[in-house]
């Protein structure tokens, strides 16, 4: 589906791109698989939670200011 190479940070960069514009608790795996070239279950065995995938873009990026209050 992607190149696999580089798969860890296309799923975190999508998903901080979703969760910057809709927050982090309106965005799920269904929307970042497509856009980032990867299979869901690729997406549950690197974050098992959502939290997981918050905590994976927080150490990433280092700003929490995109994390809440978005509705």
């Amino acid at each position: 589906m992607g190149r696999p190479g580089n798969a860890q940070s296309r799923r975190i960069a999508m998903a901080m791109a979703l969760m910057d514009v809709r927050g982090s608790t309106a965005v799920g795996v269904h929307e970042i698989c497509p856009q980032a070239g990867v299979y869901k279950s690729s997406v549950y065995h690197c974050f098992p939670s959502k939290q997981a995938r918050v905590l994976a873009v927080i150490d990433t990026y280092g700003d929490t200011s995109w994390a809440f209050g978005k509705t």
